[in-house]
């Protein structure tokens, strides 16, 4: 069977009418609470942020007086990664009937993906919360590009960490972090199931202890919008939301939370009494390289046909004080 140039090209075009229409219903998790961020091809396969850190409210200042200098400090750099996610399918020759039986192995090939390519960034962005209290550190937080160019000074940790000594995403009482102005008590992560006492908790660690700049002076605006969690906390979270007056409670307490924070099910989490809690669109950033690709090459001397299917995305933490973590995994 001869396929000429113009048929391949039509071909590849009804990949992407079906893979994308399939790709284009499907609705993500992550975005509902990571920001994203497209890089250009041109920015390589790492990426780098370096906070300021803020140096303070505006003096007030009489008519006559002159400008005062107010130094600041360079907070930490933290570094991202592009990843590469490929399909492939190879058919031979002597397999295919006739072309309107390869094209639709071809279409419902690229239907599949056009499904999985949605699930595999799914999966993909879950690991900073499935690895976030590993305490050595794992691979998704490692900016280190495949070149290795330039090495990712934090190791297998977030960026407050080293490659010798990483720091976890999600830290317990117990390993303190150190900010740029030296206080050594910082920490995001517990050991609490979810009820709406320990929700209320570790909502207000975060808003009044995690919601200063690395000087340890400066404050920011901090106040957790979302609750992450998986499909085995689907109804315990629901019956703390969903009560109008504070759940297992007989007294007349107001249930506030549900009014502060949005309910958000992960169904790629693998700690079944896992809690997440934090700021939508801070803290964890996706990297948007490229969308799924689709092709179909010649495999002359394989005597085959290969469809194959590639798309480029990455992962950053670029701030940990926007999130907490409760009954995370720590190895």
């Amino acid at each position: 069977m001869i396929i000429s140039q113009n048929l391949q090209k039509s071909m590849i075009k009804d990949m992407y009418d079906v893979g994308l229409e399939k790709y284009d219903n499907i609705e993500e998790t992550w975005p509902k609470y990571m920001e994203e961020v497209k890089i250009p091809d041109n920015a390589g396969d790492m990426w780098r942020r370096t906070t300021v850190i803020n140096s303070g409210l505006w003096r007030k200042t009489a008519g006559t007086d002159p400008f005062t200098h107010q130094a600041i400090m360079e907070g930490f750099t933290a570094y991202g990664r592009v990843y590469d996610f490929t399909q492939a399918l190879c058919i031979q020759k002597n397999t295919i009937k006739d072309l309107t039986h390869f094209n639709n192995i071809l279409k419902a090939c690229s239907a599949g993906w056009g499904e999985t390519a949605k699930a595999t960034r799914d999966d993909f962005y879950a690991k900073p919360i499935n690895k976030g209290g590993v305490t050595t550190g794992d691979w998704i937080f490692n900016g280190t590009p495949d070149s290795a160019i330039e090495a990712d000074p934090s190791g297998d940790g977030v960026y407050d960490g080293t490659a010798a000594s990483p720091m976890c995403l999600f830290n317990l009482s117990t390993n303190g972090r150190t900010s740029k102005g030296g206080v050594s008590t910082y920490y995001n992560g517990f050991a609490l199931d979810l009820t709406p006492d320990n929700l209320k908790t570790v909502w207000s660690h975060i808003r009044t202890n995690n919601n200063k700049y690395e000087d340890d002076t400066h404050v920011f605006k901090n106040r957790p919008n979302f609750l992450l969690v998986s499909g085995a906390l689907e109804i315990t979270s629901e019956e703390i939301f969903k009560s109008i007056l504070e759940a297992y409670k007989t007294t007349n307490t107001a249930n506030v939370m549900s009014d502060k924070m949005e309910l958000i099910y992960n169904d790629y989490l693998t700690d079944t009494n896992q809690w997440t809690i934090g700021t939508k669109k801070k803290g964890l950033v996706a990297i948007k390289r490229q969308d799924p690709i689709y092709n179909l090459v010649e495999d002359e001397l394989g005597r085959a046909w290969w469809a194959t299917a590639e798309m480029r995305v990455g992962f950053m933490c670029d701030q940990w004080r926007y999130l907490a973590s409760s009954n995370m995994a720590t190895a």
